[in-house]
């Protein structure tokens, strides 16, 4: 019997045999807001957009310049940790629409700071993770992979 290969998604590329060249992850002090309240129905958006991207490039400053540029495909995994509400109470993981729409602005800020080459699927591969917080906290993950383009 033969062992079954791995072989690239057909979907999305991703070719589990390729070698990892680059990896780094920080984590940092950011609330991932829902895809809901960056663009809310029925409402101009454009200024909260606005808001929540200058946000996110004030967290990711203080971390940005451990992380290598670069202009090939890359993968990056963001994750949300999310811990307790305003007044203390839980808060729940986004469905996966609100999840990736509240990374939208997270990966256009990226990409404008030469860590992504684009955000088309053909330059990156994005995973979005959730999880919740042991400490109560909210923060994320951001994790970058550089594949060895020789393979």
């Amino acid at each position: 019997m033969t062992k079954p290969r791995n072989i690239p998604c057909q979907a999305c590329g991703h070719n589990p045999d390729k070698k990892i060249s680059y990896q780094h992850e920080e984590t940092i002090r950011f609330k991932w807001k829902s895809g809901n309240l960056i663009n809310p129905p029925g409402h101009n958006s454009r200024w909260v957009y606005r808001e929540y991207r200058k946000k996110f490039g004030a967290a990711f400053a203080t971390v940005g310049h451990n992380f290598t540029r670069s202009d090939n495909f890359r993968r990056i995994t963001l994750t949300r940790v999310y811990g307790k509400g305003p007044k203390g109470g839980s808060c729940y993981p986004f469905d996966d629409d609100n999840l990736a729409q509240g990374a939208k602005p997270i990966i256009d800020y990226l990409v404008t700071e030469g860590l992504l080459r684009d955000d088309s699927p053909s330059d990156i591969e994005r995973v979005y993770k959730q999880e919740a917080s042991e400490d109560g906290k909210h923060y994320m993950k951001i994790r970058i992979e550089e594949f060895d383009e020789s393979k």
